[in-house]
Order: C-alpha cells, then structure tokens, then sequence
C-alpha cells in the first residue's frame, strides 16, 4: 500500500463527499414518500440502484488510489515502469479499479435517467404523445447503457488485455470510445431536461412553485454542462488512453448534480411542511413582540385619539378616520378621550365601549 499523494487525497475526499451526500439526498426521497404515504414507486426504485451503482464505484477508489502507487495517473505510471519494468503490477491494479468504475458508473447513469422518466410518466406525461416520448427515450437509453458495456468489454481482446498489459492482446483507442459514448450521454440528457418544459409553462403555479420548478431545471441544465465540461477536459484526440483522474473528479461531479436534480421534485411536500412550520413560527413571534410592555409609541403611532363629552354614539366617523391627536392629549378638566385604531372605521356609526384605565375612560379599538 502507498501514501497517498496530495491530488489522490483530493481526489478521494471528493468522491466521498459526493457518494455521501448523494446517499442523504435519497434518503430523504424516500423519507418523503414513506412520511405522506405515498408509496414508494418505480422510479423511486431506479434512483436506489443508481444510488448503489455510484457507490460501488467509489468502492472501486481503494483499488486504485492505495495499491496503484498512492493515486498516481496512468501517464505517470507509465513512465515509472519504464524506468523500473518490475512495477508492471501497478499498471494492472490501476486500469483494473478504473475499468470496474467505469462500468458502475455507466450503470449509474442509466438508472439515474429511467427514474427521471418514470416520474415523468407518473405526475407530468399524461397526454398519449408525451408518454410516446418518455417510451421512446426509455428504449434508447437502454439501448446507449447496453452499447457502452459492450464496447466497454470489447475494447481491448481478449478483455483482461486492458489491465495486463505485458499480455499479448489488442485494444482499441479507448479516447474514441469515451467521446462517442458521453456524446450520446449528453444528448439523451438534453432531450429528459427539454421533454416537460412545455408542461411546465402552460401549468397555473404560486409564485414560490415556478421558482422553485426553474431552480430544478437549472440544476437539470448543470448536470448536462458537466457532462459537456468532462468532455472537454478528458477528450485528447491525439491520445489513446484518457485521462481517467479526470475522468474520475467529473463522473463524480456529473452523478452528483443528476441525483440531487432527480430527487428534487419528490421534496415538494417536505418544503410545503417547513415551510408552513417557519411561518406558525414567524406569527407567533410576531405576536410575542405585540404583546411586548413598552409598545405605547408604537400603538400611538397607529391610533386615533377622540375627545368625548360622553359616552354615546360616534357620529361623523369619516371626519374622525382622518384625525390623528398626540397620544398624551387628556384633558385636565376631567374630559374622557375615546381611543381606537384607525383601521376600525368604515364609514358607519359605532358604539364604544369604555375601560377604566390610569382612574381615565378610555375605549380602545
């Protein structure tokens, strides 16, 4: 086993970090489901397995980064064994652990998008067309997952000539194979992102819901732009192998980003739920700070104050909705002053109510 370099620890706590809050985003998925019993469904079930594809490709980590030269990249694996041929070995556990990850990642990725479509078919795609196209992208996600393990498995013969290099053996340029495979990705992915924008706009939703819908599209549209920005870096056409620590750090990246967006919308309910509890908490306290002593400026500020002969029958209460009088205004002779909010008036007569307050009456609104 080998210390791990600087970039290889990186590399590590990253894709730890990722599969762990991947893990939590599902368990609150399914927290939610379980909590408004509403069952957990199909697509509820292919997220789980994309779930425990990822992670059993980050198993593959310790593989690659503790027995393969402490998390050293291929090219520069390559040129320690040509300097000393009998660390071969090393070679073989890295593209071992990278051919490994590179399956359950594939793996992932097909699951991730059969649970977007199985949701779509389920709340959103309730016209016969629009379920037409969710078939239609089911069958060729299928068709790209299965493609890709095959040429996975093909592209070196026989398949052990990928990791046993010193083997007699034949392997095709595996640069190719990664753009063709994540070309397709991309597109696919574009195609799950589009597909339910058009039911989305014509839908009548508060103001807070299509905030919070745009949000997921725009988290929708980063996990395709990773994809874009992993080819972008790990695409060399001028080189057979690719960079697969690059690789590595963008798969993670992109599964991240596809598990959150999948799982976001099943949330609804459990923001609906804090949601609600914050505001109950915010009246209360808001009720708290008006029962509050010492609120008399305050009270003033919004109040009306009246003198009164007696107590009787308010007549013009227009003339008196606009009148405002210090609060401190009390006759000396004994005079009552009638209190009330403004807000009381609408243009009728009232009767007012006195209270002894302070050895004066005063009716307060």
């Amino acid at each position: 086993m080998y210390p791990l370099s600087d970039k290889a620890r990186l590399q590590f706590n990253m894709s730890v970090a990722c599969a762990v809050i991947s893990t939590i985003t599902v368990i609150i998925r399914i927290y939610c489901k379980i909590w408004h019993k509403q069952g957990v469904r199909s697509d509820d079930f292919w997220i789980i397995a994309g779930l425990a594809s990822y992670c059993a490709s980050v198993a593959t980590i310790p593989i690659v980064v503790w027995n393969a030269g402490g998390g050293t990249d291929l090219t520069e694996l390559l040129e320690i064994i040509a300097t000393d041929p009998s660390k071969i070995y090393l070679i073989e556990k890295y593209l071992k652990g990278e051919f490994l990850g590179s399956v359950f990642i594939t793996c992932a990725t097909y699951a991730i998008k059969m649970s977007i479509l199985f949701f779509y078919r389920r709340v959103l795609l309730v016209t016969q067309g629009y379920r037409r196209i969710s078939l239609s992208l089911m069958i060729v996600s299928t068709c790209w997952v299965m493609g890709t393990e095959i040429a996975t498995l093909l592209v070196c013969q026989p398949v052990e000539a990928f990791w046993h290099r010193e083997k007699p053996g034949k392997c095709s340029n595996f640069n190719a194979l990664f753009l063709g495979t994540t070309l397709v990705d991309t597109i696919i992915d574009l195609v799950i992102l589009i597909l339910p924008l058009r039911i989305v706009l014509t839908l009548h939703l508060p103001i807070r819901t299509k905030i919070a819908v745009a949000g997921i599209f725009v988290l929708g549209g980063l996990a395709v732009i990773t994809n874009v920005i992993r080819i972008q870096y790990i695409y060399q056409p001028h080189r057979k192998n690719v960079s697969f620590a690059a690789a590595w750090t963008w798969s993670n990246i992109h599964l991240l980003t596809a598990i959150v967006c999948a799982c976001l919308p099943v949330y609804k309910p459990l923001w609906v739920s804090i949601s609600q509890r914050v505001e109950d908490k915010l009246k209360q306290y808001a009720s708290l700070v008006r029962k509050m002593p010492g609120k008399s400026s305050d009270e003033a500020e919004n109040s009306i104050y009246v003198r009164m002969a007696s107590l009787g029958k308010l007549g013009d209460t227009e003339a008196l909705k606009h009148q405002k009088l210090p609060s401190d205004t009390f006759s000396s002779e004994g005079n009552m002053f009638v209190r009330f909010e403004a807000k009381v008036f609408s243009g009728h007569d009232m009767y007012i109510e006195s209270l002894h307050m302070h050895d004066r009456n005063i009716a307060r609104f």
